[in-house]
């Protein structure tokens, strides 16, 4: 397992998927080898097989926190959003203080249209950890959902506070077309 994830952190991911699947096969009950298998599946962009890993690895082991939030990270991918509201609910069960848990909480709610519930989760990321800049960035599209053209502004200048690509990020977000008006027409830094 070891060396797959050496080979994992060192970019060869296909020779790390091959030596994790055979520690998986010496190993079948250990829930970190399906982890790590679901990890390396998300970064391969396969996340079918990913959504199956990480699911395996949960059942084995409930309380392996990182696995229910990047359970949740392929579950928006492959559109499943109240799915993985579901997942990271389980998450703040064990942690409620997890401000990725709840900022990516923000993500999925977003994707179901509670703009609402997103803001909520966003501004409670960002009283725990102030200078999370995902939560900043999630913010302005929940908010421009709503018409509330100020506090897109707003948030979208903190996010660059604390991450300098977030303007080029908003500018090219296909989601947000009235996004870009506000973007271009204010000054954000």
């Amino acid at each position: 397992m070891n060396r797959g994830i050496s080979l994992y952190r060192f970019n060869n991911k296909q020779e790390a998927l091959k030596n994790i699947l055979r520690a998986i096969e010496l190993q079948p009950e250990d829930p970190m080898g399906h982890y790590n298998n679901g990890t390396l599946l998300i970064d391969l962009e396969m996340f079918k097989a990913a959504e199956e890993c990480l699911r395996t690895a949960i059942v084995m082991n409930p309380s392996i926190i990182s696995a229910m939030i990047n359970l949740a990270i392929v579950l928006n991918r492959l559109k499943k959003y109240a799915e993985a509201v579901d997942s990271l609910d389980k998450v703040l069960q064990q942690d409620p203080n997890n401000f990725e848990a709840i900022s990516k909480r923000g993500t999925s709610l977003i994707e179901l249209g509670r703009y609402e519930d997103a803001i909520q989760d966003c501004n409670r990321a960002l009283s725990l950890n102030p200078g999370f800049a995902p939560a900043y960035y999630n913010k302005p599209y929940a908010s421009s959902f709503l018409g509330r053209e100020e506090d897109v502004l707003d948030s979208l200048r903190h996010a660059i506070k604390f991450d300098h690509s977030a303007k080029e990020r908003a500018r090219n977000e296909p989601r947000f077309k009235q996004l870009k008006i506000w973007i271009e027409s204010e000054r954000l830094e």
